[in-house]
């Protein structure tokens, strides 16, 4: 794991001109079949730690 994912985004287009036409090929794979407990023990054999949040928005009332 030489690089830490930070965001992602959905709906997102990989291929050159993506979204001015279909395409069968894209730049990279953007899917991982595997679970969150498979990634959540890859990273901690690897010495990372998983870090789960549920995002709120800004100002929300405590």
């Amino acid at each position: 794991l030489p690089l830490g994912v930070t965001r992602m985004s959905a709906g997102v287009s990989t291929a050159v001109g993506g979204h001015a036409k279909p395409a069968k090929t894209g730049q990279f794979e953007i899917s991982d079949p595997r679970s969150v407990a498979e990634i959540e023990a890859m990273l901690r054999s690897r010495g990372y730690q998983a870090v789960f949040k549920d995002w709120e928005p800004i100002g929300a009332s405590a």
